[in-house]
């Protein structure tokens, strides 16, 4: 089974040093052409995210610099075993610093889903990768400066990136990709051979992916799942039982469970947000788990109540000038200063907020 699955291609040693030395050579060069600068990794908790760490740290020790930064964007709702295996690397990941976003409130994926119904699972767009995990990203690249922006992307993963890596090479548009090149087998030897310098167990990891279905929020509709061994497994089967067997067709689904907005924006109907909601509150019950908060629930019924005021047609901009000009009252006043913030003299909503999550240099303030 192991040799299955994280030994897929033979190559040669001679092969994988070079692999690993080319990568290190990347790092090493475009550190050496900005003294100024740190690297930072753009750190998923993934194993190429966890190669990368480990060259950066290895190369910045090496030229005498500063820790490597890695930067993670936290999106709640994960799978429970995500959240377990992140919380590992939390506590035990050395010889770095790391710092994290998170969405605002207003953004979390509960509220997103369930209150505004902005992105029905019926669909085929990829909002949790364009907005929810870029809205905190891109926080933390506006509030992190002098680093030097690493990213673990491999060309084996998929046509679309190795067209890009023949395109572009190491140095891509919006970050550096020293890894690009590295195989499959090469990655596993290398962390099989030095993840404990970061001491980071490799049978930790190795089990973390014999183990692993893809992963995803619940309700994802691309979550490989077949029975309800966890509170998310149970409800991405609960919406599946509605959606996916009623209407194999995507556009019927569409038809009967979105609404098309003014902007050709989907909305799901209203009735629906409210049904999953109820039902996801009865699995929560019966896992024993909660996975909405009670602000959750608070920001998904002021929602509700907005909606059904406006008759399903809400916009960002609308709720926002309505509340602040009392054309709507808000069932709970206190969230007010939750969902928005004054700059610039006018009131904006709130974007995602950084955090620290490892600090052991002291080069960050907590």
């Amino acid at each position: 089974m192991q040799k299955t699955l994280f030994d897929l291609t033979e190559i040669s040693q001679e092969q994988q040093e070079k692999e690993i030395e080319e990568a290190r050579g990347v790092i090493r060069q475009t550190l050496l052409d900005n003294p100024d600068k740190r690297a930072g990794v753009s750190f998923s908790c993934g194993k190429d995210s966890l190669l990368l760490a480990l060259l950066c740290a290895e190369v910045s020790k090496e030229l005498n610099r500063e820790r490597p930064l890695l930067m993670s964007s936290f999106v709640p709702y994960e799978v429970e075993r995500e959240q377990k295996w992140n919380q590992y690397l939390i506590d035990n990941i050395r010889g770095v610093d790391w710092v994290g976003a998170r969405p605002s409130p207003l953004q979390r994926f509960g509220i997103y889903m369930l209150g505004i119904g902005a992105t029905p699972p019926t669909s085929r767009t990829k909002e949790c990768n364009t907005l929810l995990k870029v809205w905190p990203r891109d926080t933390l690249k506006n509030t992190v400066n002098n680093v030097i922006v690493y990213a673990g992307t491999r060309n084996e993963e998929s046509p679309r990136r190795r067209k890009r890596f023949e395109q572009y090479g190491f140095i891509q548009p919006r970050y550096i990709a020293p890894i690009s090149k590295v195989s499959v087998a090469t990655l596993w030897d290398y962390l099989e051979k030095n993840l404990h310098k970061i001491n980071i167990d490799i049978d930790l990891l190795r089990l973390n992916y014999a183990t692993k279905t893809r992963g995803g929020c619940w309700f994802c509709p691309n979550r490989k799942i077949t029975s309800a061994e966890c509170l998310e497994d149970a409800i991405t089967l609960r919406f599946r039982s509605h959606v996916s067997q009623e209407l194999p067709d995507y556009r019927e689904r569409l038809v009967k469970y979105g609404d098309l907005s003014e902007t050709q924006a989907y909305r799901t109907k209203l009735v629906y947000c409210k049904q999953w909601y109820n039902e996801l509150i009865e699995l929560q019950k019966q896992y024993g788990r909660e996975l909405l908060t009670e602000l959750d629930k608070k920001f998904i019924h002021e929602i509700w109540n907005y909606r059904e005021k406006r008759q399903e047609r809400i916009y960002q901009k609308d709720f926002l000038e309505d509340v602040r000009t009392g054309r709507y009252t808000m069932l709970y006043p206190e969230l007010f200063d939750i969902a928005f913030v004054f700059k610039r003299g006018r009131y904006v909503y709130r974007h995602g907020e950084t955090f620290v999550v490892r600090n052991e240099s002291g080069l960050l303030n907590d």
